[in-house]
């Protein structure tokens, strides 16, 4: 073992996966995860493991926050024709963000990464996380636009 890492070392042509470390688990949200959906559709799976990965890794959860938070700020700070120019391009933003987490979670599971975007229920799947993740993100947003709005015209 001493010699192969030896020649990991010298060696800078050779590429060594660095190993992740293992995570540990939350027991008390985790503990006993059961089955989101009623109805056993390809979808409802496909969307099942995209939520239960992102609730579960800490730097979705984060960065989903954090975009959240930067946006209602930078459009308190704005003009009014620039909160809603920022808000759109938020909207935009976001949207394309999710898909690309999606897509992202989709590809890490070595069942679903044979099929992705070969089958409608992939699609399906993706649609219903934007629903999900992406509405009530850009509905926080658009309420922070219009009360900022209102109090810059009143104020």
């Amino acid at each position: 073992m001493k010699l192969i890492s030896f020649m990991f070392a010298i060696n800078p042509d050779i590429y060594l996966p660095k190993q992740k470390k293992l995570k540990k688990r939350s027991l008390l949200l985790w503990r006993n995860s059961t089955r989101i959906f009623i109805n056993r559709a390809p979808e409802n799976g496909v969307t099942e493991l995209f939520i239960k990965a992102f609730l579960r890794e800490k730097t979705n959860i984060f960065s989903y926050i954090q975009i959240l938070s930067v946006t209602i700020t930078l459009i308190f700070v704005t003009p009014i024709w620039l909160k809603w120019c920022v808000f759109i391009a938020f909207w935009f933003f976001f949207k394309e963000w999710v898909i690309l987490l999606f897509k992202e979670i989709i590809k890490q599971n070595p069942y679903l990464v044979i099929d992705y975007l070969q089958r409608e229920y992939i699609f399906q799947a993706q649609k219903m996380c934007e629903k999900r993740f992406v509405y009530p993100g850009v509905s926080i947003v658009f309420l922070f636009a219009s009360l900022s709005t209102i109090l810059a015209i009143f104020i």
